[in-house]
C-alpha cells in the first residue's frame, strides 16, 4: 500500500521542485494525491483498508501512518540522492560524490 502512495507523492516532489515551491506534510495531504495522478492508486489503497482492517474505524488511523512512511520514503530518496552527482557527459551516477 505504501507503494501505491510514492508514486502520487514523488510527482507532487517534482511539481514543487519544478515551480520552486515548499513540499512538505502540512501542505500535501491524502485529498492533494489526486492533484498528482493518485486517484486510482488511492482506490486501491481503501480497497486492501477495507480487505485487510475490518475496522472501518481504523481505516484513516492506518492510512495516516502509510501516509506518513511513504512521505519519509521520498524524504529519505531526495537526500540520497542529492548525495549523487552525475558527471557532464558520463550519464553515470558517482555514488558517494557530494555536490
Amino acid at each position: 500500500m505504501i507503494n501505491l502512495l510514492i508514486g502520487p507523492l514523488a510527482e507532487a516532489k517534482h511539481v514543487a521542485l519544478r515551480d520552486g515551491e515548499q513540499f512538505n506534510a502540512r501542505l500535501i495531504n491524502l485529498d492533494a494525491l489526486h492533484n498528482y495522478g493518485g486517484s486510482s492508486d488511492l482506490e486501491k489503497v481503501y480497497e486492501c483498508l477495507d480487505i485487510f482492517i475490518a475496522s472501518g474505524s481504523r481505516h484513516e488511523e492506518k492510512l495516516s501512518g502509510l501516509f506518513a512512511q511513504a512521505f519519509q520514503f521520498i524524504i529519505l530518496l531526495c537526500q540520497i540522492t542529492h548525495k549523487i552527482v552525475i558527471p557532464a557527459g558520463s550519464g553515470d551516477p558517482v555514488p558517494g560524490t557530494v555536490s
